[in-house]
């Protein structure tokens, strides 16, 4: 879930819809165990319309059961998420140092004192090295 959070936020709102028609079939299959009506509702009245519409979809079952488990695409890979990780926290600081000039800094002006014009900031760069030494 955090995974698709990170995701919408990076789209800015511009979301591949295979992938999020992907991300919804698979949690409603991986519920349906759980709360089979429900699964089933939601499936037959917002899902399966829109992909049994679909040409380029694949196939689904009107039958919320009859859909595939979902499988891995590949095993686990620790540097992977280590990196990813790492570029979340980056982004997470760049945000933080991004609302900080904004406001300004720790500065407060003196009294009396005309305040500053409010900063713009329009570009941010990050380095990343293709290889990195062992830790």
């Amino acid at each position: 879930m955090s995974i698709k959070e990170d995701y919408l936020i990076a789209c800015g709102g511009k979301v591949n819809p295979y992938t999020l028609m992907k991300y919804i079939e698979v949690q409603l299959v991986l519920m349906n165990p759980i709360i089979p009506h429900f699964t089933q509702y939601c499936w037959n009245k917002y899902v399966y319309p829109v992909l049994s519409k679909s040409q380029n979809y694949g196939q689904v079952s009107e039958n919320l059961s009859k859909q595939p488990w979902p499988k891995a695409t590949a095993p686990f890979n620790k540097l992977t998420a280590d990196r990813y990780a790492f570029m979340k926290n980056v982004k997470s600081s760049i945000r933080l140092g991004l609302d900080k000039a904004k406001a300004g800094g720790k500065k407060k002006p003196k009294k009396g004192a005309e305040a500053e014009p409010p900063k713009t900031l329009e570009n941010c760069v990050v380095f990343v090295a293709k290889e990195y030494p062992e830790f």
